[in-house]
This record gives structure tokens, C-alpha cells and sequence, in this order.
């Protein structure tokens, strides 16, 4: 019985985020067409689900060519370890509330037309591995709490507006990929980002 309220509840919390996030977006190319109450959440294009009370736990959009905002609702997916917005036309800011998503190891987001700065909630994101949000139009400055992601191991930033320093927090990562290319970041490199981080593979 528990099961049942479980996945009961789950359908209705994921019904009320696939309705704000529809009507958040224009689908020019009806990619999403089968997004409806009729057809279960778990075979929504772009969706998978894990075999445990059928939570999702992808979401993979990337190129469907879909324009508007990213809903915070989708913080709603509480299960959620995989947002990719690859390539779409997304515009306006980040939601903080994306920093809910607990169990979120990748989160790719480049490739649109995003603005405004990166949220310092997504320090809470502990499990992120993969942060990609290149090629926007992102600016202010890297938020010092992005250190506070330990298994962060790929932070991709660049070609946006970024201003200021690295922030040395990035020490207490686990970076083997950095790339901040292409922004409006000044001053030298933060000393113990070298020495402190022994996988760091590519630093652009």
C-alpha cells in the first residue's frame, strides 16, 4: 500500500512539473508531442526512469530546439542525476531553485542563451560531477561556493561574461577538467590551484 501512495504521489508531483514545464517553452518541432496526462512519465521522450517506484532520473533534451525559460519546477524531480539542455534556446536565468536536485551528478546547460550568474545555492549540490554551461551569456562572478561541490570533476564555463578571479575554493574539488576560456576573468591563476589539485588534466 505504501508502494502504491508512493508512485501515486510521484505521478501527480511529475504531472504538475510536466505542466509547468510545457507551458514555460515553445516545442517548434513538437519533439515533446507525446508529454501528456495519457501517457505515463516514464516514456516521455527525453525521459528514463530508474526501476524504483519509476522515479526519473534523466532528462535529455539536448538539441530539440526548445525556446523559453528553464522551469524551477523541475527541482520538483527530486531524483533527478542527469539535466541535459544541450543546444536548445533556453534564455533568462539559472533557477536557483535547481540547487534541490540533491542527487544531480551532471548538469549540462551550454550551447543557449542563458543569463545573469551562476547561483551560489548550487554549492548544496554535492554529488555534481559534470557542470557544463559554456557558450551563454552567464556573467558576474564564478561563485567561491562552487568549491563546495567535492566530486565536482568537469566545470566547463567557457565563452560567457565572467568577471573577477578564479575563486581558490576550487581547490577543494575534485577538477581534472577546468575550462574558463574565453570570459572576462583577470589576475593570476590562485596559487594552490596547481599543487592542491594533483588530477587536474586540462586548464584552459
Amino acid at each position: 500500500m505504501r508502494i502504491q501512495l508512493i508512485i501515486i504521489t510521484a505521478t501527480i508531483l511529475y504531472s504538475k512539473t510536466r505542466l509547468h514545464f510545457w507551458n514555460s517553452i515553445y516545442d517548434p518541432k513538437s519533439t515533446l508531442s507525446n508529454w501528456e496526462n495519457a501517457v505515463p512519465v516514464c516514456n516521455f521522450t527525453g525521459v528514463t526512469c530508474d526501476n524504483r517506484h519509476h522515479p526519473v532520473s534523466q532528462s535529455d533534451l539536448h538539441r530539440f530546439g526548445l525556446v523559453g525559460k528553464i522551469s524551477p519546477f523541475i527541482s520538483n524531480l527530486t531524483g533527478l542525476r542527469v539535466l541535459n539542455l544541450f543546444q536548445n534556446y533556453f534564455f533568462g536565468t539559472i533557477p536557483p531553485q535547481l540547487s534541490s536536485l540533491r542527487h544531480v551528478r551532471t548538469l549540462i546547460l551550454d550551447g543557449n542563451n542563458l543569463t545573469g550568474p551562476v547561483p551560489d545555492s548550487f554549492a548544496l549540490l554535492n554529488n555534481l560531477t559534470l557542470f557544463f554551461v559554456q557558450r551563454n551569456y552567464l556573467t558576474l562572478q564564478i561563485p567561491a561556493e562552487i568549491g563546495d561541490c567535492p566530486n565536482l570533476w568537469s566545470l566547463n564555463l567557457y565563452n560567457n561574461q565572467f568577471t573577477g578571479q578564479l575563486p581558490a575554493s576550487l581547490t577543494n574539488t575534485s577538477l581534472y577538467n577546468l575550462d574558463v576560456g574565453y570570459n572576462l576573468l583577470y589576475g593570476e591563476l590562485p596559487s594552490d590551484l596547481i599543487a592542491k589539485l594533483l588530477e587536474l588534466g586540462f586548464l584552459y
